[in-house]
């Protein structure tokens, strides 16, 4: 919808089947003009840094809050946060990350997200 400026996601009630196909799926859906988006993808043990990367080529430009929650995503390492980094817009007035238990993410790539 061209429409929507706001989306709020989770994933909870089918993370143990929420893999990166779904969320490729999902990536494909978001609305051209989102502005706010809340998604929660904690648990999802089958999230990696491809399906991360999809999502966050697929966020708007004219994001301005992003609040996701990947915490328990074991499967996710720096290079998807990464690649999240680097395509958020400048537009971004509010992010938020949960990425606790997340094992395989470093102090380096939490430091640089923290330094914005």
């Amino acid at each position: 919808n061209v429409w929507m400026k706001t989306l709020e996601f989770d994933a909870g009630a089918i993370r143990d089947s929420f893999d990166d196909a779904l969320i490729h799926a999902l990536a494909a859906s978001l609305p051209p003009n989102l502005e706010r988006c809340v998604l929660a993808f904690a648990g999802c043990k089958e999230f990696t840094d491809a399906g991360l990367a999809a999502l966050a080529g697929a966020l708007s430009s004219n994001i301005q809050e992003l609040n996701l929650k990947i915490s328990g995503c074991k499967n996710l390492t720096d290079a998807g946060l990464a690649a999240l980094a680097g395509a958020l817009s400048s537009n971004i007035l509010k992010l938020s990350l949960d990425f606790f238990g997340c094992k395989e993410l470093t102090d380096a790539v939490r430091a640089a997200l923290e330094a914005g």
